[in-house]
């Protein structure tokens, strides 16, 4: 048996050939086929481009999967940036998306790898998985074959070592790809696809359901054709929707059909995308847009990326290590813990392990910027601290003659709250000239042992203000002490 791949005739192996049907481009796509939930007959790739949900949960899925934060080792040495690999990168964003989508519509993607007429500069390109068929024999896949007209620069056969290709499990066969997230999808989104294609049609037709019209008996076949095409024409249309029809007598229009808002089934559409969303690995939450107002649908949201995206990339990434970057020494490496969401997650968990530790930090500053992709700060040369200042005001001294100071001033004061007069016997030589002649006309004009606490307190050294306010409370206790047992002593 023979085979033609647009330039040549070549002999295949008879178990290929009788096989053909089942190696096209995946087995989701034979699989449909018999899938009795399909309505319309809708494949996984018309699917994607006629249901919403469909087409939202595979964008979802290949925009978190292009978006993902990764670097390029060489050992210990990152070399993302490198010029020398620059050819190895080129698109790697747009080609992360195109493999990450055509794994969840085909279950096969797939990447020629071009180099120049010496052999270098090899950059991968991706190719649309349905237009290669992997070819086997008795040993098993032996090459690829492509067969897109439109691209003429790329070979029909293509031999593996020239390939990257990617494939979904498959428990009936190692030779081809298995089944994708959409076929499974598929049974649900064909439904939703076909309340939409009823309401569509219904209004297509002028908003009437399907009627039956009585016509005389003895009309004759060509009148009754004349009658159903004038009939259609008159009401198709929402512009003829309410227009008026004169008819002959002797017809009557009997309606068989439901009208639109039977149709209606809210349950049967919720069910249905719930079905697709958990066929994708996506929750519904996310897919409906509610996952950044409710918390619960975030948590969903950090699920999906951990149980989905996560894992995906992991075997993106090893297929890319493993086929192509290790003759190089070089490896993709993944970091999920610079995904914005997983940084909201783990400084969520740093506060509530700082709170734990007493409100210590458990970071540095540089460990900080690190999560939010900055480079660490520059060491600046530290600066120390300007000695304490003596108290410019009131003549006070210098923080080490501080106790003396403050135990002369206690002394003084408490001298004169039992209303004993100052007989100048305390030792009062420590405390600045200053301070102790204004303490001394402020005390001749004083009355009360209020008055006299007050003197002091308004001269009491101020070194700083957090001794203010951690005493501030205890003076206003002490003053209202002494109000009070000055108006119990008048009673």
């Amino acid at each position: 048996m023979f085979t033609y791949d647009g330039r040549n005739f070549k002999a295949v192996d008879f178990g290929a050939a009788v096989n053909d049907s089942w190696y096209t481009s995946s087995l989701s796509e034979a699989l449909w086929l018999r899938n009795q939930s399909v309505v319309s007959g809708l494949t996984p790739v018309n699917a994607y481009a006629l249901v919403p949900w469909l087409f939202r949960a595979v964008c979802w899925r290949a925009n978190q999967v292009s978006r993902f934060p990764f670097s390029l080792m060489s050992g210990e040495d990152d070399v993302t940036d490198q010029p020398a690999y620059e050819s190895l990168l080129k698109s790697f964003r747009k080609r992360l998306w195109m493999l990450e989508a055509q794994l969840c519509l085909t279950g096969a993607a797939y990447e020629l790898l071009e180099a120049n007429a010496r052999g270098r500069n090899i950059t991968p390109r991706t190719l649309l998985s349905l237009f290669v068929t992997p070819r086997y024999d008795s040993r098993g896949l032996t090459f690829f074959q492509f067969s897109n007209v439109n691209q003429s620069d790329i070979p029909a056969n293509i031999p593996l070592d020239k390939m990257l290709w990617w494939w979904r499990p498959n428990f009936v066969s190692e030779v081809m790809p298995g089944p994708c997230e959409a076929q499974a999808a598929l049974g649900a989104a064909s439904m939703l696809y076909a309340l939409d294609s009823f309401s569509a049609a219904f209004f297509n037709r002028g908003g009437v359901p399907v009627t039956i019209a009585e016509v005389p008996p003895n009309m004759d076949p060509a009148a009754k054709e004349e009658f159903q095409n004038w009939i259609n024409r008159a009401v198709m249309g929402v512009r003829n929707a309410f227009k008026i029809l004169a008819v002959r007598g002797g017809i009557k229009a009997t309606v068989i059909g439901s009208k639109v808002r039977d149709s209606e089934a809210p349950e049967l559409t919720a069910l249905q995308r719930d079905n697709v969303a958990v066929a994708m690995g996506v929750p519904p939450s996310v897919l409906d847009g509610r996952s950044s107002d409710d918390s619960n649908s975030r948590s969903e949201k950090v699920a999906a990326i951990t149980d989905t995206i996560i894992p995906e990339i992991g075997i993106i990434f090893e297929r890319y290590n493993d086929q192509l970057l290790s003759q190089f020494e070089l490896e993709l490496v993944a970091h999920p813990e610079k995904l914005d969401i997983m940084q909201t997650v783990q400084l969520e968990q740093a506060q509530t392990l700082k709170d734990l530790t007493g409100g210590k930090p458990i970071m540095t500053t540089d460990e900080a910027r690190s999560w939010l992709n900055m480079e660490p700060m520059e060491e600046q040369e530290k600066i120390e601290p300007p000695p304490a200042a003596p108290f410019p005001i009131q003549g006070q001294p210098v923080p080490s003659e501080k106790a003396e100071i403050t135990k002369a001033l206690t002394a003084w004061r408490d001298s004169g709250l039992g209303n004993k007069p100052f007989i100048g016997k305390l030792d009062v030589s420590v405390i600045p000239p200053e301070l102790r002649s204004a303490i001394d006309i402020e005390l001749a004009q004083v009355k009360t042992r209020r008055q006299w606490r007050a003197v002091f307190d308004r001269h009491w050294p101020r070194a700083q203000k957090e001794s203010i306010d951690e005493l501030a409370e205890l003076r206003a206790a002490r003053l209202t002490l002494d109000r009070f047992n000055e108006l119990a002593g008048e009673k």
